[in-house]
């Protein structure tokens, strides 16, 4: 039975709150009609020309992305842009970001999973902490690449041992602190800045960064 896409956003706001978003995230319903009737939705990490594109020849009537559509303030609405292209093919865009991170069962709940780190708890939102069968922080790197097969920046500490692990997906340097406090020997996440790495080692913390 098709349903309405104010409806689909509303199963996802059960599973992923979008009133659990970060404060500067944007995120939810973007763009489109909330009472379209959707036949067919396409789901995606990033609403790029490419994606709105192929979702667009498929006839789906709902685009439902990890990563906003609308980051910065617009200043124009141009043929080619993602915006654009979106409104003219006459989808809609629901994006599910950082409430989709925090959720239970969300990104990062799944990649503490899929790393094998255990005895899990959340520290802050989208910050995970657990255990790790006790390694190398070196090791724990290159399983980190092995696991989720991209490449990996990292520094470390003179610690020769880990055994506690604090997970952030996406840009997670902020959190340092906050791994820190929560006793963690390494922290991972998605993507950190030069200094980050100097500053997190400064602090006695393994940085890895899984890009």
């Amino acid at each position: 039975m098709p349903a309405k896409a104010s409806d689909i956003y509303s199963y996802i706001d059960l599973i992923a709150p979008f009133d659990t978003c970060e404060s500067w995230d944007k995120s939810g319903f973007i763009a489109g009609d909330p009472e379209s009737i959707v036949t067919n939705a396409v789901v995606c990490l990033d609403p790029s020309i490419t994606n709105i594109k192929k979702a667009a020849e498929t006839g789906a009537e709902l685009l439902i992305t990890h990563h906003p559509i609308i980051w910065d303030p617009l200043t124009k609405v141009l043929p080619g842009s993602p915006v654009y292209e979106l409104i003219r093919s006459g989808m809609s865009v629901i994006c599910a970001h950082t409430n989709w991170d925090d959720a239970f069962g969300g990104v990062a709940d799944t990649l503490c999973d899929i790393l094998g780190i255990y005895d899990v708890g959340t520290v802050v939102p989208c910050l995970r902490a657990g255990k790790t069968d006790e390694c190398d922080a070196r090791a724990l790197a290159q399983h980190v690449s092995d696991v989720l097969k991209a490449p990996v920046k990292a520094a470390f500490t003179d610690q020769k041992k880990c055994s506690k692990v604090a997970v952030c997906p996406g840009g997670g340097a902020s959190l340092i602190p906050d791994a820190l406090a929560a006793g963690a020997d390494v922290f991972i996440t998605g993507d950190a800045k030069h200094n980050d790495f100097i500053d997190a080692v400064a602090n006695g913390i393994s940085l890895i960064a899984a890009g």
